[in-house]
């Protein structure tokens, strides 16, 4: 490269060939009486080719002999943008002719984005982005042409952002389901210039993103040269074109539908050298209800069009420093997908470094909602309205509590922000779990965490999205309470029951807690430190559970399984097979009959006839013990066990009836744990038939007519009962052992009446409804007034 006739040092060529960066030799202006002289450029490749630009460059001898003295801070981000002092002497901002030029700064070759000058010693200036890293010189070029190289004097610096975890680590393919990114040196920036004009949920009311760092999932990217001012990417059913064309923006988008029909949905004017995220509403633009907003990055360098998409829309750096604008924690919005299964993910700070992790994403079936969470405490704004709710936990303990909710499903997982809680019971209708929340980090106390149900199909709740959020919060405890023991030890599922905790450091107004749910009507005695007395709560899961005193500093004591809750099965009513409510049944036994109820266990024996007395006064051999619901042991004495028992669920057992005496009797259920059902009233009775479900009457020909009916259990034969009119009583027709009867030679165009019952040895049915039928009119009567049978 040549200036005037002389040669350049220090020529650098970019990777696309298309800029040159070099440092000018000296060149002396031969004329005394110029102070500046204009010469060609000329390049020259390796190859003999070579181009001159006339008059493209101008020498000026300098009044000034600026110098740089020191840059402050001497170190920055590569993405630049960042403001730094440059001290030094004879900084001019007027050329020879005394017109005003501020005077040009360069960081590694590259123009400061802007420059304010105080004074002839201090200069503000914003560095410029920079591809690499490492130490650069800083260059002043004063308006007069006078310049000084400071060598090696700023360090440019590359961002390490570091992925730790993702929760939840899988969603829906439709997207707008809110993420956690957890890592470190994640880099809050001003992205807006590369957004400008964009807006997030336009199809509803539109604001402006939120995105500090961008955040990518998946590969769908590509690049095609522009030739001939033109280039065309297409990725999926979006397709970029960029081209010039006169009064309209350079680069458009367009919607591939799936008949292959395009349709412009979004343009922007995009500068060589510069980047713009689209923003893709579904709704808006695609005509699609199930998807909300993706970003969609198009670039535009060294005659190369960009295309990247699956941006998120929504990537906010939560905790960044105010100083050095790194973070550790980045709530992002997921974009939609057209395919499910893993993917990666990126976030990528504004200057170009990255960090990398995978994001699964599902078509889930499920849709787990959360609708509360305990224990919790309400939280208010400044002007007394309710923003929420908060359950606090100390920072050093494990912490129980119970999610309430709908379609948790087997293998549901849940987090708290990136810390993963064990579930430690999920309910037989899955609409809640019981889970334990261990300590925590101390750069998560006091902050508002979010709780998410994740189950394994993808199908998530996040505890923050409810209409009055909840949320999880850790704090330092203050005292150290200590429990050694609680009286009694065993306790019904029932609730209601007064426990009596002993220990030390037990404080007024403290929180007790039972495997997971806050017990009620804490009581203390104010002149006993070492005592509180507590109810047991409704919705305690039977089995050995810890057990918890919280003091209102947060000081935390546990008793590791300190009390086995003792399951409450509850009998509501029986049915037959058929599933029709019973309140008897045949002395014989030996009929299988369901039990519909709650807190049924698999191994729970079935007592009819039976009574429940103390077990204290319980004969010695033969009874069955059992514990109540008020905490009292008792036993099932005299009875007969059902002898098959099926627990189907939690809330139905089906079984074979023993046989029984005549009369009033009882039927009581015993679960392994020795929980026992109060005792549900049941009658025997002899085993008389049922009634026919149904009777149906046709008309065959003129006065034959056809009786049918469904055949009924243990009905020996059935009796057939008629009349003509609607008058008179009904008069025994025939008996039958068959479900299908036939009547012939009625009286013509008279209506008859007919109805059914069973019978066996122990009685008769009660009898159908009565069915009618009108015979045709032979114009011939019956004049004898019979009805003959067939």
């Amino acid at each position: 490269m040549f200036f005037g006739g002389v040669e350049a040092v220090d020529v650098k060529v970019n990777g696309a060939r298309t800029v040159i960066q070099a440092t000018t030799s000296a060149y002396t202006i031969n004329d005394p009486l110029k102070d500046k002289e204009t010469v060609d450029v000329t390049v020259v490749n390796y190859d003999g080719g070579s181009a001159t630009e006339e008059n493209g460059f101008t020498y000026m001898i300098p009044y000034s002999r600026p110098v740089i003295t020191s840059v402050k801070p001497d170190f920055g981000s590569s993405a630049g943008g960042e403001m730094v002092t440059i001290t030094g002497r004879d900084f001019r901002d007027k050329d020879s002719e005394g017109d005003y030029r501020a005077p040009k700064i360069y960081f590694g070759g590259i123009e400061a984005q802007s420059v304010s000058m105080v004074n002839d010693s201090i200069i503000y200036a914003k560095t410029p982005p920079y591809p690499g890293e490492g130490r650069v010189d800083v260059t002043i070029v004063n308006a007069d042409a006078g310049t000084h190289v400071l060598k090696g004097g700023f360090e440019y610096r590359r961002s390490r952002p570091k992925i730790d975890s993702v929760v939840p680590g899988k969603g829906s393919r439709n997207g707008n389901q809110e993420i956690v990114i957890h890592g470190s040196d994640f880099r809050e920036s001003d992205l807006s210039s590369y957004y400008e004009g964009e807006t997030v949920y336009k199809h509803v009311y539109g604001r402006d993103p939120t995105i500090d760092l961008f955040v990518v999932f998946g590969d769908e990217k590509d690049e095609e040269y522009i030739v001939g001012g033109r280039a065309e990417v297409t990725l999926g059913n979006i397709k970029t074109v960029y081209e010039y064309v006169y009064g309209e923006d350079n680069t458009k988008l367009y919607y591939i539908s799936p008949e292959g029909a395009e349709r412009l949905i979004a343009t922007y004017d995009i500068a060589a050298g510069d980047q713009h995220l689209f923003i893709i509403n579904g709704p808006e633009d695609l005509g699609d209800g199930n998807i909300v907003d993706e970003g969609i990055l198009v670039g535009v360098s060294d005659n190369v069009l960009n295309v990247t998409r699956r941006v998120a829309t929504h990537a906010d750096i939560v905790d960044a420093d105010p100083n050095s604008k790194a973070g550790t924690t980045i709530v992002v919005k997921t974009p939609p997908v057209s395919y499910t299964g893993d993917r990666n993910l990126y976030a990528i700070n504004k200057d170009g470094s990255s960090a990398a992790a995978v994001f699964e994403y599902t078509n889930p079936d499920s849709n787990p909602l959360i609708f509360d969470i305990r224990p919790r405490r309400e939280m208010y704004d400044s002007e007394g309205n309710l923003g929420g709710y908060v359950t606090i936990g100390s920072v050093d303990a494990d912490t129980y509590i119970t999610i309430d909710g709908a379609d948790f499903r087997t293998g549901v997982r849940v987090f708290v922000e990136d810390i993963e809680a064990e579930v430690v019971s999920r309910s037989n209708e899955d609409d809640q779990l019981v889970v334990r929340v261990p300590p925590g980090r101390d750069d998560y106390v006091g902050r508002l965490l979010r709780i998410v149900v994740v189950n394994r199909d993808g199908g998530t709740a996040d505890s923050s999205l409810l209409s009055i959020p909840r949320w999880f919060k850790y704090e330092k405890p203050g005292s150290g309470p200590v429990i050694d023991f609680v009286k009694p030890d065993r306790t019904s599922a029932a609730g209601g029951n007064e426990l009596e905790i002993h220990g030390d450091d037990l404080r007024l107004d403290a929180t007790v807690v039972i495997g997971g749910v806050p017990a009620i009507n804490i009581r203390t005695d104010e002149w006993k430190y070492n005592r509180i007395y507590v109810d047991t709560p409704e919705g305690m899961l039977p089995g050995v559970h810890d057990l918890q005193v919280i003091n209102p500093d947060y000081g935390t004591a546990t008793l590791k399984g300190g009390i086995t809750v003792i399951s409450w099965p509850r009998i509501n009513y029986v049915t037959n097979r058929n599933g029709a409510y019973i309140d008897s049944i045949s002395f014989l036994g030996g009929d299988t009959i369901y039990i519909k109820g709650s807190g049924f266990m698999p191994g729970a024996r079935v007592v009819f006839g039976g009574e429940i007395v103390p077990l204290a006064q319980a004969p010695n051999g033969g009874a069955i013990r059992g514990f109540n619901s008020k905490d009292q042991n008792v036993a099932v004495v005299g009875g007969k066990e059902a002898p098959s028992v099926e627990v189907v669920d939690g809330a139905t057992i089906m079984l074979t009836t023993p046989e029984g005496v005549e009369g009033e009797s009882t039927i009581v259920v015993i679960n392994p744990d020795e929980g026992i059902s109060e005792q549900f009233a049941i009658e025997y009775k002899p085993p008389i038939p049922d009634t026919p479900d149904d009777l149906d009457v046709s008309l065959v020909y003129d006065r034959y007519v056809r009786l049918e009916w469904p055949a009924v259990e243990d009905a020996l034969y059935y009796e057939i009962y008629a009349r003509e009119g609607t008058r008179g009583d009904f008069q025994f027709i025939a008996s039958t052992t068959r479900t299908v009867y036939y009547i012939i030679d009625l009286d013509s165009d008279t209506r008859y009446y007919f109805r059914v019952k069973a019978v066996n040895r122990f009685g008769s049915s009660e009898f159908t409804s009565q069915r009618s039928i009108r015979t045709d009119d032979t114009r011939e009567d019956d004049t004898d007034g019979g009805i003959n049978e067939e």
